[in-house]
């Protein structure tokens, strides 16, 4: 295991995914005296294409560096990592990005630099504390990008994304209710039917007890024709 001390080198425009990281490794003389790291950052890079769900298990980390890889997709699990101040990301090949990433509250700086990406989730605008945000290299919509190269841009697509969030919120919930209703209007329905189903084999059950003339006038009677 290794302990991580981070020197980050950015292009000053808008932040490019460049950056240098000065690393120390435990030898094994530190190892066998039993010296313990106390690191809360971690890097992955080489060619990854599936990350082990036991990542995310690390909620005390505050540095996750996932750069330089071929990953697809971010699993939903990210926003177990609820401690993460820096999330970088460049140089994937990811084509959409988890709704969870708004959970990263703590997040400082997040960097999607050179991907596939052609939206974003809304609700990266709950990020409130975010200063640093690297989009470049995807082909993003021009609704995004153009908010994002004006001046002050990385907070003014936040507060861009969070209105937006803000509007879509009912929609989903009157979705989610009508849904819901369809269902149990379903389920009544099933039931209804059961139940009638059941008086019904019930009742010709009783007929088949029944003398012939007694069973004619409640036949006729349940029809509302003849009454006994």
């Amino acid at each position: 295991m290794k302990g991580n001390h981070y020197k980050m080198s950015r292009n000053k425009d808008k932040y490019d995914s460049a950056s240098r990281r000065q690393q120390i490794f435990l030898s094994q003389e530190d190892i066998a005296a039993g010296k313990k790291t106390n690191w809360s950052g971690l890097e992955i890079t080489g060619c990854v294409r599936n990350i082990s769900p036991s990542l995310w298990e690390f909620e005390h980390l505050t540095a996750l560096y996932l750069n330089d890889n071929q990953l697809l997709r971010l699993p939903a699990d990210v926003g177990m990592l609820i401690s993460l101040r820096t999330l970088d990301l460049s140089s994937n090949k990811l084509r959409s990005l988890p709704a969870e990433l708004g959970e990263l509250i703590q997040l400082r700086e997040l960097l999607l630099n050179n991907n596939f990406l052609r939206v974003l989730p809304y609700e990266i605008g709950k990020l409130f504390h975010l200063v640093i945000l690297g989009l470049m290299g995807n082909p993003l919509q021009k609704e995004f990008m153009n908010i994002y190269n004006e001046p002050n841009g990385t907070q003014k697509l936040l507060t861009y994304m969070l209105d937006n969030l803000s509007c879509e919120s009912p929609r989903i919930y009157i979705i989610s209710v009508c849904v819901y209703v369809c269902q149990v209007r379903e389920q009544l329905l099933s039931r209804c039917a059961s139940v009638c189903d059941c008086v019904g084999v019930k009742r010709k059950a009783r007929e088949k007890r029944l003398p012939k003339r007694e069973s004619f006038w409640l036949s006729y009677g349940a029809k509302g024709i003849l009454t006994m």
